[in-house]
């Protein structure tokens, strides 16, 4: 059986998502869909960071390969990931454990290749909050953990967003229900346009600027 071997790093990791995911559909259609949402996203091996491995997998390798396929075998591999990274020379320890937040604290990532959009955000937050640039979908991971009476927020700096919004809204189920999304800078037109095609999406709200954010009164999502 050929298997995707990416670099010496990655590939026992390729090598078990490969063989769970051909659990599931034919070695050849699990082949293409590995292949083509690891182009998708512009990325040459499988990540190895737990929490973004879940999030490829259940975001664009799902859509890629399709819906109605269960992931049953995800904890498994996931758990593959970070036995992996434990024995990584030079890296930490991954694990699944994130601190308790209370209901007070704000847990917020600003999409954006802009360093002072995130720092003028992060300055009409709560100071205990936590705040986090995002370069990529995969950095969005603090937002994934929250529970239902955390709260958190996604801001989207639309004219320098790393993401487009038609890559974001395709993402919308993966984003919590309890997470806002604020869309910064976003053109009516476009909003409309992406409401229409991801129709979840079309509960994120429009600000024309940073300054019509109000988080802390905002309704939850």
């Amino acid at each position: 059986m050929t298997t995707l071997l990416r670099s010496p790093g990655s590939r026992e990791l390729d090598i078990v998502l490969f063989e769970a995911l051909a659990k599931s559909v034919e070695a050849d259609t699990a082949r293409a869909a590995l292949d083509e949402a690891l182009a998708s996203e512009g990325m040459t091996q499988v990540p190895r960071d737990p929490a973004a491995l879940r999030f490829f997998v259940t975001g664009v390798l799902k859509r890629t390969i399709g819906s109605e396929v269960e992931f049953d075998w995800l904890d498994t591999v996931v758990d593959a990931a970070a036995r992996l990274g434990e024995r990584s020379p030079g890296r930490r320890p991954v694990t699944h454990e994130r601190p308790v937040r209370g209901t007070g604290r704000w847990t917020v990532a600003a999409l954006t290749v802009d360093a002072d959009f995130t720092a003028r955000l992060e300055a009409r937050l709560p100071l205990d909050s936590e705040v986090t640039q995002a370069a990529s979908l995969f950095d969005l991971d603090p937002l994934l953990g929250i529970g239902p009476h955390q709260s958190a927020a996604l801001v989207v700096d639309v004219p320098l967003t790393p993401v487009p919004l038609t890559t974001l809204g395709r993402m919308a189920h993966v984003i919590p229900m309890g997470c806002q999304v604020r869309l910064v800078g976003v053109r009516a037109v476009d909003h409309t346009r992406l409401a229409a095609l991801f129709p979840r999406s079309g509960e994120w709200a429009a600000c024309e600027t940073l300054s019509d954010i109000n988080l802390a009164s905002a309704a939850r999502r």
